[in-house]
């Protein structure tokens, strides 16, 4: 601060300056580290109009690499308290450089500015704080609080250093304890070779236009925002670096160690990147690169040159927060790489059920949380299904699915040719082939004669139309043939088996397993265990004929006939009376069981000419065949 000490009006203060106010102790000759800068602040009514003052060293100093930390700095300015008196425009230029601001716990150090040019360059903000966690204003602010009165402050930060730690148990709150608060400032900002060590804030930034439509201009070039580098303290906070209803360039950045950015409001301004250039993200653990928060009026944001996101275990290149169902975000532009893979877009539903589209391209999709419904179209897409229970269709090319948490069903129903899926092993084949699968519960395929097989879950299989081979493996499934000849097996466990329309052949497997026919001639095989063999279609002795091949009404293996009261007319529910059945035809015998032969008329009949048959045992049971081998239900 050249000739500060010949101020008259700078002599004036210091001579008034009570016991606890610190003294600007600065000369342009100075070679010692200065450990006091203060001013008594705007709470005296008539402050000494101040002018013409810049803080700097009397020595420059080496600026720090672009992006990275600074360099060591030889002027520091201990628990100041830096405020509009000796910054804003009608006092000063406001220019601060070649220093090093320290702050300790339990003091206040703020830089504010409400008019002027406000510039620091070559500058450390080093030390520590605590209980600050609810107050935004306590580092860097050029802030309006009235709408119709916006600030027109010009911003620079130059190879700025923030290395300040807060408490250990920091919680940021919404809008607060950043470290540069812009609201309502339409002046222009630019922000670049800085970095910015967040451990002691919510965040680095809170950018904040009042109107409908994004206003200011910041450009935000070749900086680093770390969130911490104490492991720590490296934790998903609630507040990102935040910009809501600004015009923001964003490129060469890097956000790390759980920093993120975090889009409020209309968004339409913001641009991610230029050309040739890149941004990178690399995300924590359950953490976020950008996080949008709906409502957002106007369009996406767009993306140019290159945005990089390296992504941990559970975490998310981007996340959307919309309650609302069948709503969903998506960045496009540019060129997207997610854990080295390239994509044309990040598409991320809400946390409610949503209907998601991809594009013919390559597409990142997320669906969160809720049931969603989610189709990649074409490309060589990655989708997460998250929480809820979801259903999944890559769609074309070779994609990277995965369920997420919940009951999620992995779909083909719209594959143009035979799949082969197992979601045991995660091999796919056919017009699966390439497809990367992990946590499905549920299977579909499509309208080709499909191989699919589930694994030790409990899996619900439909095969729809073509001739499926359909296989449970353990687990309690449901498995469901469709259309077509299919062969499905249960394996272990409780299962139901449904053929559908077609000759179907169903095998129960081990366990007390449920299998239904259906139309056409099938064949069953219940296993072991107790198993129910269901007669719910339409009596047709030529072209729905079942068959079972293993019916056992003796001991571990006591089976039952399940026959539905709508198709067999009639009969009273529960175990078949005694007035009902017969082994050979009779009148008032409507269920009659002769060679081997199960037969069926309403009221009986008085030769077996009368009766429809249903089914066909094809092995002899242990005992002979009577009524309570039959439930009406």
């Amino acid at each position: 601060m050249a000739n500060a000490v010949d101020s008259t009006e700078l002599r004036t203060r210091i001579q008034n300056a009570s016991a606890s106010d610190p003294i600007i102790n600065l000369t342009a000759a100075t070679t010692y580290s200065v450990t006091t800068l203060g001013k008594l602040t705007s709470r005296n009514p008539s402050p000494v109009p101040f002018s013409g003052y810049t803080i700097q060293s009397s020595q420059p100093l080496t600026p720090p690499a672009a992006g990275g930390a600074s360099a060591s700095f030889t002027r520091k300015f201990s628990n100041t308290r830096i405020y509009q008196q000796n910054i804003d425009g009608p006092y000063s230029p406001g220019l601060i450089k070649d220093v090093e601001l320290t702050y300790t716990t339990g003091t206040d150090a703020l830089l504010s500015a409400t008019t002027g040019n406000f510039s620091l360059s070559n500058v450390r903000f080093s030390g520590n704080h605590s209980g600050w966690a609810n107050n935004g204003n306590k580092y860097l602010s050029l802030t309006s609080f009235n709408p119709a009165a916006p600030l027109n402050v010009p911003l620079s930060l130059t190879n700025v250093s923030v290395t300040i730690s807060g408490q250990a148990g920091f919680n940021g709150t919404t809008g607060g304890s950043a470290f540069l608060h812009s609201w309502n400032n339409n002046g222009p900002v630019s922000i670049t070779n800085s970095n910015f060590d967040e451990s002691g804030f919510a965040s680095t930034l809170n950018l904040l236009g009042t109107g409908a439509s994004p206003s200011g201009s910041y450009t935000i070039t070749n900086n680093s925002f770390n969130r911490s580098t104490d492991p720590a303290r490296r934790t998903v906070r609630p507040e990102g670096n935040r910009l809501e209803n600004v015009n923001a360039v964003l490129s060469r950045n890097i956000f790390t160690q759980g920093s993120y950015l975090d889009l409020y409001g209309n968004i339409s301004g913001i641009t991610l990147g230029a050309a040739s250039t890149t941004n990178t993200f690399n995300v924590i653990a359950n953490g976020y690169g950008i996080r949008v928060t709906a409502p957002n009026p106007g369009a996406a944001p767009t993306l140019l040159g290159t945005n990089v996101f390296n992504v941990a275990a559970g975490g998310l290149p981007l996340k959307y927060v919309d309650a609302t169902p069948n709503t969903g975000y998506a960045l496009t532009g540019g060129t997207i790489t997610v854990d080295g893979t390239t994509f044309s877009s990040l598409i991320a539903g809400g946390q409610a059920g949503d209907s998601i589209s991809g594009t013919a391209n390559a597409d990142w999709i997320n669906g969160d949380d809720g049931a969603d419904n989610i189709s990649g179209g074409g490309g060589n897409d990655s989708i997460l299904g998250g929480a809820g229970n979801d259903t999944i269709e890559g769609g074309a090319g070779n994609d990277t699915l995965n369920g997420g948490t919940g009951i999620d069903t992995l779909s083909y129903a719209s594959s143009s040719a035979a799949v082969s899926v197992n979601l045991q092993t995660g091999i796919t084949g056919g017009d699966a082939a390439g497809d990367s699968i992990s946590l499905f519960e549920n299977l579909a395929g499509g309208s080709n004669a499909d191989t699919l097989t589930g694994n030790n879950a409990d899996n619900t299989i439909f095969g729809n139309s073509g001739d499926d081979t359909i296989d449970g493996l353990a687990g309690n499934d449901s498995l469901l043939g469709g259309a077509g000849l299919d062969s499905i097996i249960g394996g272990a466990g409780l299962d139901t088996l449904d053929g559908g329309d077609g000759n179907d052949n169903l095998n129960g497997g081990d366990g007390a397993d449920y299998l239904y026919g259906d139309l056409g001639n099938d064949t069953l095989t219940g296993g072991a265990a107790n198993d129910r063999f269901y007669f719910n279609t339409a009596l047709n002795a030529t072209t729905n004929l079942d068959t079972i091949t293993d019916f056992s009404n003796s001991g571990a293996n006591t089976d039952k006939i399940y026959l539905s009261s709508s198709i067999f007319t009639g009969l009273p529910l529960g175990t078949l009376a005694a007035a009902d059945f017969g082994t050979a035809a009779a009148v008032g015998a409507d269920v009659v069981a002769s060679g081997g032969g199960l037969y069926f008329a309403a009221g009986g009949a008085a030769t077996l000419a009368g009766y429809t048959q249903f089914a066909t045992l094809t092995s002899v049971p242990p005992n002979p065949i009577s009524r309570t081998d039959f439930i009406v239900y």
